[in-house]
């Protein structure tokens, strides 16, 4: 597609859930340049609310010099290095729906209050809904690869303010890794 062009793409998802899009051509400049996005895919007849249905797409900030020795870009938010602060209310659910499209980077996010993470609960894992079995409160931490899609529900129950935490796992310094990214979470 050439500049100021553009080309209808038209298909049938199989299912309702969170998808991502992405280039499969010069893969690593054009991802991590920012040829990406989500899918939000709903059941017939549901509407999507974006007061409590959050998309949180991970990303690399542009492309990455020396894929084996870095340095890495850093991970970005939504397409932003640094995200404005969150908004929620305290007894209401939230359906956050993380997508991991960093170049060859794995990703940690993690929401605490204070540094003890709070409690989410898995809804779906690339873009299918789980089981009942597998719909468990954990930790909100989770550790997840390029390609990964997580759904998680949230109910803030009182107010304050939280912090989300994402960007690569921790390490030594000089490897070229950059910095986790925190965001502050207002629950009112």
């Amino acid at each position: 597609v050439g500049p100021d062009d553009s080309i209808t793409v038209r298909f049938t998802p199989p299912r309702a859930g969170t998808f991502m899009y992405h280039s499969h051509f010069n893969e690593d400049h054009q991802i991590n340049s920012g040829l990406h996005g989500a899918i939000v895919v709903l059941e017939p007849g549901e509407r999507m609310d974006p007061e409590t249905d959050r998309v949180l797409l991970f990303s690399s900030a542009g492309p990455t010099i020396n894929l084996i020795n870095g340095p890495y870009t850093p991970t970005q938010l939504n397409g932003q290095l640094r995200p404005p602060p969150m908004e929620l209310r305290a007894g209401t659910t939230y359906r956050f729906r993380l997508i991991n499209i960093t170049g060859d980077v794995n990703t940690i996010v993690t929401l605490l209050d204070g540094e003890k993470p709070v409690e989410w609960r898995a809804v779906a894992k690339d873009g299918a809904t789980l089981p009942e079995a597998q719909r468990v409160t954990r930790p909100a931490t989770v550790f997840f690869n390029p390609g990964e899609i997580y759904d998680f529900e949230l109910t803030p129950l009182k107010a304050g303010t939280l912090t989300l935490r994402f960007g690569p796992p921790p390490s030594p310094r000089g490897c070229g890794m950059p910095a986790q990214v925190t965001v502050p979470v207002h629950v009112r």
